[in-house]
């Protein structure tokens, strides 16, 4: 469930809070040399990563950087997926096959 804290301000009756660890999916990017204006897209990591960028795309999820304005925690505290062998994979999809009866 995304916070709720837009609907808590407007009065709503609502409750909301984040594990601890907190689940969520962890994004990453990267800038291309390659790409077709590799100085504009290190421009704009750079300014992902410093408080005003966290604050204009981490709003209600969990910013890099401590503190920021509208971020609802911190990456630091967001749970680490775990990997999994390709073998794992495959005993993996194996088994949700056979629990939805497609094997």
């Amino acid at each position: 469930m995304q916070p709720q804290v837009d609907e808590q301000k407007a009065g709503a009756p609502v409750q909301w809070g984040l594990a601890n660890p907190a689940w969520g999916a962890r994004f990453q990017g990267t800038v291309l040399k390659s790409g077709p204006h590799p100085n504009a897209a290190q421009l704009l990591a750079d300014f992902m990563i410093t408080k005003e960028g966290q604050a204009a795309i981490a709003r209600k999820n969990a910013a890099v950087l401590p503190d920021v304005p509208g971020a609802v925690a911190e990456t630091a505290n967001v749970r680490k997926p775990s990997t999994m062998t390709p073998a794992q994979v495959k005993d993996y999809e194996q088994k949700l096959a056979e629990l939805f009866g497609q094997s």
